[in-house]
């Protein structure tokens, strides 16, 4: 059955990174990063590929030694871990599964090969699979299933140990919209029982839906880390422009500030957003004398793919 809130004596800090660097070659892959992930938060590293990401999660593990810096896991070396394996549990993008065989010979195999009670094992696999929706195809082989199948059959053998922490690196790729909302929901459920979760991810939706605490890395450097909800604190204001008359929206964006807005059309409508409330009434201004008609302006919190494109458009100048 699915393992009740995890009630064992974990310290806060679950992972520690401090000023760790790593260096391959004449490459430096990650640039003094630091960070900590608390027992029984979501946590989220976000950035373009290449940024660092794999390598911290290698780190992480104790798969690879950084060049430079601390590293803690439950407050020890993570290098000198392995009696506490079974304390976490890492499902990477790339799902390793016997294919030939079915989803509860696949089961039966990982329990064997970590030394798992077979029958809790199952019993639990079977519990996590109707969470899941895909108990049905359990005893069909696993090369007859979709990706968003076996990316569900991979985190069900991360969760066979019960792990304090979890790792996963882009748990949502490839997959469909249904299977993101299990995915979702027992995620959730997880933290709600304790469970500390560390993920990557490209999808940026679902990480702001989960993660309580984001950082974004780019070019092996931390960026910007905090809760997720007050990294999203500046307010997006957006003015909505109808065209009148069959006029074009050159003047408009002539008038607009290149660096305080962006702006684009959608069909017969230009829309404008921007952070900077003392060019809101400029533009509104700006759009009646021209004659435009102004049919809506609406104030909300930035997404985080908003904030993400936006730092990353820094980034390059």
């Amino acid at each position: 059955m699915v393992p009740e809130t995890d009630k064992r004596d974990i310290p806060r800090e679950v992972v520690v990174l401090e000023g760790v660097s790593k260096i391959l070659g004449d490459k430096k892959i990650l640039d003094f990063v630091s960070f900590t992930v608390n027992k029984g938060e979501i946590f989220s590293l976000i950035g373009p590929n290449g940024a660092g990401k794999t390598t911290t999660i290698r780190i992480i593990l104790g798969l690879l030694t950084p060049t430079s810096g601390k590293v803690k896991l439950f407050g020890m070396n993570p290098l000198n871990f392995k009696s506490y394996s079974k304390m976490i549990s890492a499902v990477l993008e790339e799902s390793i599964l016997w294919e030939k065989f079915s989803g509860i010979q696949n089961v039966l195999m990982f329990a064997s090969l970590f030394d798992l009670d077979s029958k809790l094992a199952l019993k639990s696999a079977l519990e996590y699979a109707r969470l899941l929706h895909i108990d049905k195809v359990l005893p069909d082989p696993v090369h007859t299933y979709s990706k968003g199948m076996k990316r569900k059959l991979s985190l069900i053998f991360g969760l066979l140990k019960n792990p304090r922490l979890l790792v996963l690196d882009e748990p949502n790729s490839g997959i469909d919209p249904e299977s993101k909302v299990d995915i979702r929901n027992i995620l959730l459920m997880l933290k709600q029982q304790g469970k500390t979760i560390f993920l990557t991810s490209h999808d940026l939706d679902e990480v702001q839906r989960v993660a309580d605490y984001t950082t974004i890395i780019n070019k092996g450097k931390i960026i910007i880390s905090g809760e997720t909800e007050k990294l999203r604190h500046t307010m997006n204001i957006k003015i909505i422009v109808a065209k009148t008359n069959g006029s074009e929206f050159s003047e408009v964006i002539q008038s607009l500030p290149k660096n305080r807005v962006s702006y684009y059309i959608d069909g017969n409508k230009l829309i404008i957003n921007t952070s900077d409330k003392n060019l809101v009434q400029e533009t509104i201004k700006t759009v009646l004398n021209k004659g435009y008609m102004l049919e809506e302006v609406t104030e909300e919190k930035k997404s985080l793919e908003d904030i993400y494109m936006e730092i990353l458009k820094k980034e390059e100048h």
